[in-house]
């Protein structure tokens, strides 16, 4: 992120949904959740179409995935226990990196 930032100034801007699940990735920028506006060094929310005023940087990664049994499967949870590896349902958030148009 810090590469992505640069040397703009100002604060790296989250979407407000995504603020929790980022707060890691940022802990060491100036960053706070809301709406990308002209005071944002670089906007960062889930992928889609670049919000006005700012270009999309590559495409979106994955932030944090997530799994949970959606039924009391014995066989799915012995799997997960050994190989570690979700078997079923997998929840996944993605987010993308905005930078303002040059």
């Amino acid at each position: 992120m810090a590469r992505a930032k640069g040397d703009r100034p100002g604060p790296v801007v989250v979407d407000p949904a995504l603020a929790e699940p980022m707060e890691w990735y940022l802990r060491d920028l100036e960053a706070k959740a809301g709406s990308p506006g002209p005071e944002a060094a670089v906007f960062v929310s889930r992928p889609g179409p670049a919000p006005t005023g700012f270009v999309a940087q590559g495409s979106s990664w994955p932030v944090a995935e997530g799994w949970y049994p959606s039924e009391r499967d014995l066989l799915k949870l012995w799997r997960w226990l050994i190989y570690r590896t979700a078997f079923g349902n997998l929840s996944s958030i993605e987010a993308q990196v905005f930078t303002p148009q040059p």
